[in-house]
């Protein structure tokens, strides 16, 4: 008994296992066929759109067919219009307007006639062809002495006119003359005005560089007399110094003041308190601070510096 329901119970579970595949091969199979559905209805989608497009695109090129056949027989009749005209212009219209000429001869050649037949039948006025032309000739010779006085008073028109003309144009220079005069004499007052600025600017400047040179020049001149003159003592001192040492009596160079004299002998006397210098090196001995000797300036001296 164990054995059977062992066995039923795997047959139980093998059946749901083939049951739960089946439901999965089911469940792919559904999702392939709607996969394949919604494909399918994009498929249908995409040419449906292609067939809208080229429904459109093909009324369109009818549109513009139809818009060119309408522009070719607006064309074509408006040619036809343009060579009726023409034909009418070269052929009719001569022949029409010698009509014309003729209809207006023959209805002038009536009106005279009745203006005549009137003229006999109300007025009572019998005139000759030579009548006629002599009031024509005289109807002339009035209207030709009025063309002349006519003319005769334009030309005077016109040559008043030519004189006011001429006079406007004297006037117009005249102005000209006038304008351009105070123009150049302004323009002559800015030039002058600039000139006499640079003239002004350039003395300046002249004057500035001359002072200039002339500091240069008594700069380099007391640098020079100063250098000479600071030479002079050194070498004063330094004569003075060597007589001190040596015991030989050097005299000053020449040039050589009193205050330099005064202040040597101050220098070598210990400013004027009197001794020689073994004294002073005697109190330095003592105890008193000892004064060094000015050897720089002799050093200098005999190095050329």
């Amino acid at each position: 008994m164990a054995g059977d329901q062992l066995s039923h119970d795997n047959c139980k579970k093998l059946a749901d296992l083939n049951i739960w595949l089946v439901n999965q091969e089911l469940g792919k199979a559904a999702q392939g066929l709607e996969d394949t559905i919604s494909s399918r209805k994009e498929a249908d989608e995409r040419r449906r759109l292609a067939e809208e497009r080229l429904l459109l695109r093909q009324q369109r090129q009818e549109v513009l067919q139809a818009r060119k056949r309408q522009e070719v027989s607006a064309c074509i009749r408006i040619q036809r219009a343009w060579r009726i005209m023409r034909n009418y212009r070269i052929n009719v219209a001569p022949l029409m307007s010698t009509l014309r000429r003729k209809m207006l001869v023959d209805e002038r050649k009536r009106l005279r006639d009745s203006l005549n037949d009137l003229r006999c039948n109300v007025h009572d006025l019998h005139t000759l062809p030579e009548d006629q032309q002599r009031a024509a000739k005289k109807l002339q010779r009035w209207w030709r002495s009025e063309l002349r006085y006519r003319v005769q008073a334009i030309m005077d028109m016109f040559d008043e006119v030519g004189e006011v003309r001429n006079l406007m144009i004297l006037a117009a220079t005249r102005i000209q003359a006038v304008y351009r005069a105070k123009k150049a004499g302004q323009i002559t007052d800015c030039l002058r005005d600039a000139k006499r600025r640079q003239e002004l600017a350039a003395d300046r400047l002249f004057q500035e560089l001359r002072l200039k040179s002339v500091i240069a020049i008594q700069s380099a001149y007391r640098k020079k007399r100063a250098v000479k003159e600071v030479q002079g003592r050194r070498a004063m001192m330094f004569a003075a110094v060597l007589s001190h040492d040596t015991g030989v009596e050097l005299k000053l160079v020449d040039g050589g003041h009193r205050s330099d004299r005064k202040a040597l002998q101050d220098f070598l006397t210990g400013n004027g308190q009197g001794g020689s210098r073994s004294q002073k090196g005697g109190a330095a001995a003592k105890g008193s601070p000892r004064r060094k000797r000015p050897m720089t300036d002799a050093k200098k001296f005999r190095s050329g510096d």
